[in-house]
């Protein structure tokens, strides 16, 4: 709990600090359906080659829950949930853009135990042993509790995975420029006129929000068949 980490004074500055980062946390699942809320063990930092600004990321994550502890939400107990894993998406960089392989790092004392008493030197170690080239990099010792999304990655992952589907498709090379792609998704579009929207009875819209005649239209083409 905060009041087992923080003096009084602290404890309110600190509950107030959570209350956000909770908040934001029950957003994000709410209206994207993301759980963000981590537990983050020792940062990553190094040098943006691009400008002078100093890049970080986390190396361990592990999701937790707070709970309030009474109705003024004064006192939070942190839940942790699931169990250490490396940042997927820190590992996923490093592969992409500085062509580091990770798979020699010795990540097993991280993964076969979910206690909080685990020996995370060996990857430490091994991650900074690994990263030297990279210029600035270090592992700086910090633990934050806040909200990391990473929705991006698994669709790059299956951007990589699927080169071969997106090559045979007919929309992705036509937005691609193909001519013999984009005629033949004119070729099976379907029949749908200007007015339809305006036959639709009420009682088969289905829309989470109102839609005008334009974006009905749009609607009514895709439910027809067409891209």
């Amino acid at each position: 709990m905060l009041s087992n980490w923080f003096g009084d004074t602290a404890r309110q500055i600190a509950a107030r600090r959570v209350r956000t980062i909770n908040a934001k946390a029950s957003e994000n699942f709410q209206e994207k359906g993301l759980q963000t809320l981590y537990l983050a063990w020792e940062m990553a930092t190094w040098n943006n080659p691009n400008s002078e600004a100093t890049l970080a990321a986390p190396v361990l994550l592990r999701r937790v829950a707070l709970k309030p502890k009474n109705s003024i939400e004064d006192d939070f107990e942190v839940e942790q949930a699931e169990e250490w894993k490396i940042n997927p998406s820190l590992l996923h960089m490093l592969k992409t853009e500085y062509k580091i392989d990770t798979a020699s790092i010795d990540l097993l004392n991280v993964n076969e135990d979910n206690s909080d008493s685990i020996d995370s030197n060996p990857l430490f170690e091994g991650l900074s042993k690994a990263c030297v080239e990279i210029a600035g990099f270090a592992i700086k010792p910090r633990i934050v509790i806040g909200n990391f999304s990473y929705a991006k990655l698994p669709m790059v992952l299956d951007l990589e995975s699927s080169l071969d589907a997106l090559v045979a498709s007919d929309l992705i090379s036509s937005l691609a420029g193909d001519p013999n792609s984009l005629e033949s998704l004119r070729g099976r579009h379907p029949k749908v006129t200007l007015p339809d929207p305006d036959r639709q009875p009420p009682q088969d819209e289905f829309l989470v929000l109102d839609a005008d005649a334009s974006q009905s239209y749009v609607i009514n083409a895709v439910v027809g068949g067409a891209d």
